[in-house]
C-alpha cells in the first residue's frame, strides 16, 4: 500500500461538536412502521431491535446471519474456508482506506487458503450473490442499538445484507427540531463515536420532514442528493423517503449501484468516496 494512503482524509466529524443524550430514543416525522412496510414491499425482512440476538450491544455485524448466508451462497466451499473469509472481514478500523478494502471484498469476494487432503487450496468466497438475489439475506432493523463507552445510540434503521451493515438511515429529531443539516452533523459525530459500524458502510441516508437524501462516508452536506423517479414508469409513493427506499434499496439496483456508482478517488494523498450520477438514476444536483 502506498505511503500516501497513511494520510487519510478524516471525516469532518472531528470538527463537529454535537451533544448527545445517553440514550437517543427519538420521535420521528415519519412513523417507523411506514418505513418498515416500504422495505417489506420490496422483499426485505423488517425487524425490531428486540427481534435479534447479539453477544453484546457493541456488536455491529450479525455474525450468525453472515455465516448462514455465506454457507448458502458458497455451497461448494468447505466450512473452514467460510470461517476464514469471515475472519478477514471482522475489522473495525474507521479509516476510509479500510472501507475501501471492504468495498473491494464486497465486489470481488474474499481470497482464502486452506488445506484439504494434504493439499493447499486457494478459493474465493463471495460475500453477496449478485446473480441469484434470493440467496442473500435482506434485513432492515429499526432502532438498531449500539453501545459504546457507557453510552447507547439508537440508529433509526440499519440495512443488513447477509448480516453486514451496508446502509444507515438517520432521521432528523422532531423533538429537538433538528434540520437536515443538524441531522447530517449528528451523523458525522456518530462516525467518530461508533467507528466499527461505519467500517462496512456503503450508503448513508438522512431525512427531515419531506426530505430524504443519500450520500457516502466522505460526502459533504451538499453532496447528499435526493432520489428521483428514473423515467422507467415505476410507481412510487408521494413521500421522498419512500421514493428513495424503493429506488436505492431495490435489490437488483442496490448491487448495480455498489458496482458502478460508488467510486473511491485519491487526490493529494486523500481518499474520497463518491456516489456517481447516471442517466438510469436521475439524481438532480442540490
Amino acid at each position: 500500500m502506498s505511503p500516501a494512503y497513511t494520510k487519510i482524509a478524516k471525516i469532518k466529524a472531528n470538527q463537529v461538536r454535537v451533544e448527545l443524550p445517553h440514550c437517543c430514543n427519538r420521535k420521528q416525522f415519519i412513523e417507523p412502521i411506514d418505513m418498515l412496510t416500504w422495505f417489506e414491499i420490496i422483499g426485505y425482512r423488517a425487524l425490531l431491535h428486540d427481534d435479534i440476538q447479539r453477544s453484546s450491544s457493541n456488536q455491529v455485524v450479525l455474525w450468525d446471519y453472515l455465516k448462514s448466508a455465506l454457507t448458502q451462497i458458497n455451497s461448494d466451499i468447505p466450512k473452514i474456508a467460510i470461517e476464514a473469509a469471515i475472519s478477514k472481514v471482522a475489522y473495525t478500523s474507521p479509516e476510509i482506506i479500510a472501507n475501501l478494502r471492504f468495498h473491494q471484498l464486497l465486489l470481488n469476494g474474499v481470497d482464502v487458503e486452506y488445506k484439504l487432503d494434504g493439499q493447499i487450496i486457494n478459493q474465493k468466497v463471495r460475500l453477496v450473490d449478485t446473480c441469484n438475489l434470493l440467496k442473500n439475506d435482506w434485513v432492515v432493523i429499526h432502532k438498531f442499538t449500539v453501545g459504546e463507552s457507557n453510552y447507547t445510540y439508537n440508529l433509526d434503521a440499519v440495512i443488513f445484507i447477509n448480516g453486514l451493515p451496508l446502509a444507515i438511515i438517520l432521521r432528523a429529531d422532531s423533538e429537538y427540531r433538528e434540520t437536515l443539516k443538524q441531522a447530517y452533523l449528528r451523523l458525522q459525530s456518530y462516525q467518530q463515536l461508533l467507528p466499527k459500524l461505519f467500517f462496512y458502510n456503503v450508503f448513508l441516508v438522512i431525512t427531515c420532514k419531506n426530505q430524504a437524501k443519500v450520500g457516502t462516508l466522505t460526502s459533504s452536506l451538499r453532496d447528499f442528493v435526493p432520489w428521483c423517479i428514473d423515467g422507467e414508469g415505476w410507481t412510487y409513493g408521494e413521500s421522498s423517503i419512500e421514493v428513495l427506499i424503493q429506488g436505492l434499496f431495490d435489490k437488483r439496483q442496490f448491487f448495480e449501484l455498489i458496482k458502478h456508482s460508488v467510486v473511491f478517488e485519491e487526490n493529494q494523498s486523500c481518499i474520497t468516496k463518491k456516489l456517481l450520477r447516471y442517466p438510469f438514476c436521475t439524481i438532480p444536483k442540490s
